[in-house]
């Protein structure tokens, strides 16, 4: 009976240390969180693209300006494959939005764009659809 007892009491005082670690280990449980450190650039979000109807050969592509991201990479293709591409562009992110001239008049284009930075890995493809389409 007291070996039991001695059970008992080495079982309670591990429960009692381990809920003790448990509770000691939340330094602030209720804290705000203000920032999560990434280690890529996201992809950019809202991207479209707009056709100046005054020259139907200009066209505005904008974005979200994402954190981390220090320049992007803007391609434009002719082909919904991506394979026959038209133009590179890098844009810096003050250079949103960014027009792109004398594309062909009535001709469907195909855009994508990226960031990028020289510390967090590049991010994702963002792509957009025709120019006009919604």
């Amino acid at each position: 009976m007291k070996a039991m007892k001695n059970r008992f009491k080495i079982l309670f005082a591990l429960m009692a240390a381990g809920v003790g670690a448990l509770v000691g280990s939340c330094n602030d449980p209720g804290a705000e969180i203000t920032d999560i450190p990434y280690n890529r650039v996201l992809t950019p979000l809202n991207f479209v693209a707009e056709v100046n109807p005054a020259t139907g050969t200009d066209v505005a592509f904008s974005w979200s300006v994402m954190l981390n991201a220090d320049f992007y990479t803007l391609e434009v293709y002719s082909d919904e494959g991506y394979s026959q591409l038209q133009g590179t562009y890098t844009v810096l992110p003050d250079e949103v939005p960014y027009i792109v001239t004398d594309l062909e008049v009535d001709t469907d284009y195909y855009a994508r764009v990226k960031g990028g930075s020289e510390s967090p890995r590049s991010g994702g493809w963002a792509c957009c659809a025709r120019p006009g389409d919604s």
